[in-house]
């Protein structure tokens, strides 16, 4: 988790930036022509009670997504991605960014990741800040278009990398 390891070396140093990733999944499984679909998943980012206060700044560097798994066998496309996130129990939901079109195929064979086009960065990282001070947890929304003629059976994995700043503990 991004959050218990972007404070675990703050004991001996004076400040820290540490970069930590925290991934999360969404299971896409639509019938042809489905069209609009949404998906919800809650991520726990949560920092150690005593190391909260600590944290100076917050920056996301970036946010990845990957198949891991997919079961056609040709290209099928997601389209007009958009991905939504808000700290759990809240009601101000934002929108972190798009990915405009994705091929799953290619994007299973071959390995390769799709980046997130950020709307907001700089809000994000104040935001991301404020989250982990609070309890760390976050709910992301994933709402996108299955325009294929075939269904479409897949796994999204996306990764939010991001570097935390973070004073040092108080030594007794």
């Amino acid at each position: 988790m991004l959050g218990a390891a972007s404070c675990d070396l703050v004991e001996d140093l004076v400040v820290v930036d540490k970069a930590g990733d925290t991934k999360f999944t969404f299971d896409v499984n639509e019938a042809a022509g489905t069209q609009a679909f949404s998906r919800i998943k809650k991520v726990d980012m949560s920092v150690p009670a005593d190391q909260k206060s600590l944290i100076k700044e917050a920056k996301i560097n970036s946010i990845t997504v990957r198949v891991p798994s997919f079961t056609g066998t040709e290209s099928q496309i997601l389209s007009d991605l958009e991905l939504f996130y808000v700290a759990t129990g809240a009601t101000d939901t934002l929108r972190v960014g798009t990915i405009a079109d994705i091929d799953l195929y290619l994007l299973n064979k071959e390995e390769r990741i799709a980046f997130v086009a950020f709307d907001d960065k700089a809000r994000d990282d104040m935001k991301l800040k404020e989250i982990l001070a609070a309890d760390g947890s976050v709910t992301f929304k994933l709402v996108g278009k299955n325009n294929s003629k075939k269904a479409i059976k897949t796994r999204l994995e996306f990764t939010v990398n991001a570097t935390v700043t973070a004073q040092p503990l108080a030594k007794n």
